[in-house]
């Protein structure tokens, strides 16, 4: 019998993690771990060290961004596979003028200050998954489905090719 894969879950909605972790528990093949603030996430990441990160973007203390950036910083860490969720916006396509468009989904999104570059308009979540350095982009809400799907691909590619866990799938 194989050993669970071990998950951190990092997101200030506590009931989003209490799902993921029971969705992906329920599986058998995951035991999942949360923080709810990007500080907290760091320190349990190095404590932990899992074989992979679910990472929300905003949160208190420290976004995801930053988040990111002290993970593949730091050698312990710089391997994890990183799957960054968002309930930022969505990527629409505006046939008339042949662009995709981020558009922010709510008030308290558009009104936190400027966003990185990478999660402005024209992105792609391919193209945002490799600018962060992560590797894969799941938008909010999703289903427990899109999730096992996203953890199960990215925990296989990772397997297979552990120095190529920054590139996305």
């Amino acid at each position: 019998m194989t050993e669970n894969k071990k998950v951190v879950i990092i997101d200030d909605e506590k009931d989003l993690c209490f799902l993921v972790k029971a969705n992906l528990e329920e599986t058998g093949l995951y035991s999942v771990l949360a923080a709810y603030d990007g500080s907290s996430g760091k320190e349990l990441c190095l404590r932990e060290l899992p074989d992979l990160i679910i990472l929300d973007f905003v949160m208190p203390k420290e976004r995801g961004d930053k988040v990111i950036e002290f993970l593949k910083n730091h050698p312990e860490t710089r391997a994890i596979p990183i799957i960054l969720i968002s309930g930022l916006g969505e990527m629409i396509y505006f046939q008339k003028t042949g662009r995709w468009q981020w558009l922010p989904n709510n008030y308290a999104v558009q009104t936190r200050g400027e966003l990185p570059l990478a999660l402005k308009w024209k992105k792609l979540p391919a193209d945002i998954a490799k600018e962060l350095g992560i590797t894969a982009f799941l938008p909010k809400p999703f289903s427990g489905k899109d999730l096992e799907e996203v953890v199960g691909e990215v925990i296989r590619v990772n397997q297979k090719n552990p120095e190529e866990s920054e590139s996305s799938i």
